[in-house]
């Protein structure tokens, strides 16, 4: 039987902490419409394995990557 069952793994926690700060950083850019809803739907689907971690942090990364080329 799988002790892991509902709880997140390791992968997972290092990808909710990478996109956490990603979050950070782009709310300290300010104007922020789209970026924090966004992300935390990233983290809602991630949590809720709807998303892989590394498609999770590719698309937050996405996101810092347009917020950047903005400003």
């Amino acid at each position: 039987m799988k002790e892991n069952i509902g709880k997140p793994n390791m992968m997972e926690d290092e990808t909710i902490g990478k996109i956490l700060g990603i979050r950070d950083e782009i709310s300290s850019m300010g104007g922020n419409d789209y970026e924090m809803p966004a992300l935390e739907d990233i983290l809602e689907r991630l949590r809720d394995k709807k998303l892989k971690p590394e498609e999770a942090l590719k698309e937050a990364m996405e996101i810092r990557a347009r917020k950047v080329d903005y400003h």
